[in-house]
Formats: structure tokens, sequence, C-alpha cells
């Protein structure tokens, strides 16, 4: 396919397949083999490869598919960078405050199950609550500041839990850690375990991420 260009076949060029071209040019050496069509218009359909990766069929109903490998390679890419940015979040974090991080650790250690109904409970009343409050209007600004602060307690107990799965992945590799590599390393781990199941099982692959996450809420 091209636009606004030139297609040069040489006596040796063998097409196996169509052309077409729009505002271009094919010049056609007499020994050139073309099994296909040659069309200078766009009502024959015809594939383009976009940057992208997805595929793009362009007449009168044009469509749009996605590129199997190119989604593939996108969303591993995706994972790793998700998990990256957690790590750099939790070195962060237990940078400016490593006792709190600790403690929410700790509690999450000592009462799992009990701070993980706690969590799953928040998820569920809290968002509603909000909700209702914004659409008085006047309670506005009250329900942003409850939705921020819901956003920053699911994120600090994602990191403490984070914290957790580094100390003790240090203590099986018998290494002394700092507390932010801890904390790094933790994170980036456990983020990329929930996330890389959640991308691979469409079904119940986000249940780990909510229940890890409504742990670490409850643990707050």
């Amino acid at each position: 396919f091209a636009a606004g260009g030139l297609i040069a076949l040489t006596d040796t060029a063998n097409i196996q397949g169509d052309i077409a071209t729009v505002g271009g040019h094919v010049d056609r050496a007499a020994g050139a083999n073309v099994s296909g069509e040659i069309s200078n218009d766009l009502r024959r359909p015809f594939e383009l490869l976009l940057p992208g990766g997805d595929i793009v069929t362009p007449g009168p109903d044009i469509q749009v598919r996605g590129n199997p490998v190119y989604d593939a390679i996108w969303s591993a890419f995706w994972v790793m960078m998700r998990s990256f940015l957690w790590a750099a979040l939790a070195v962060l974090v237990v940078l400016f405050a490593p006792a709190s991080a600790e403690r929410v650790a700790q509690a999450a250690v000592d009462k799992p199950l009990i701070l993980g109904s706690v969590g799953i409970l928040t998820i569920l009343v809290v968002p509603a609550v909000l909700i209702v409050m914004a659409i008085t209007i006047c309670l506005l600004p009250v329900s942003l500041v409850g939705f921020l602060a819901l956003s920053l307690g699911w994120a600090f107990g994602i990191v403490a839990l984070g914290v957790e799965t580094g100390k003790r992945l240090a203590a099986l590799l018998k290494q002394e850690w700092a507390l932010p590599v801890s904390a790094g390393i933790g994170a980036f781990i456990l983020t990329l375990v929930t996330n890389g199941l959640n991308s691979l099982l469409f079904c119940v692959g986000w249940l780990p991420a909510l229940l890890i996450g409504s742990l670490g809420l409850g643990a707050v």
C-alpha cells in the first residue's frame, strides 16, 4: 500500500497479493509478477498495520482490530511499569514515614482476617456514603476529600504490605536490606504478582488484588 508515493517493481519483483495506492503511482516493469490486483482507489478493502500495533481495514465500514502479539507485549510492559511505580512509591513513603509503614504492616500480620473484613466493609460502605454526600452539592468538597483519603489509605496499605513482603523475602534469602530497599522490592513483587494474575486470569484475576488492597486498607 502506498499513499502519495511511488511503488517501483523491477523485472524480478514477485508480489504475492494486491497493490493499492492513494494518490500514488505504480511503476511496473514488464517482468514483474503481481498475483493480485492493482487498485488506485479505496473501494477495495486492504489492511494497514499502524505504529501502535492496531490493524485498520479502511472502507465504508472501517474496522480496527488489535494485533494479538502487540497487545500481549504491551500488557506485559504495562504490568511491569505499574510494579516499578509501586516500588518507587514504596521507597518514598518509607523514607518519610518508616514507623507508620511498619505499624500498618504489623497490624496486617497480627489480625489479617479482621482487618481484611474491615477493609472490604470500608470499600462497600464509604464510597456509597461519599457519593450521597457529593449529590448534596454542599458536601461535595468533603466528599472529594473523602475519596482522596480513601485512595491514599489504599495506596499506603499496599506499600505497608510491600514492606512486610520485602522483609520476609530478605529473611528467606538470609540478607539484611535497609527498610526502603525491602519496601521497594517487596512492593514490586507483590504488585507484579497481583497485576500479572489480573492480566492472565480475566474472570478471577482481580480477586487477589482486591483482597490484598482490602487487607492493607483495613490495617491503615
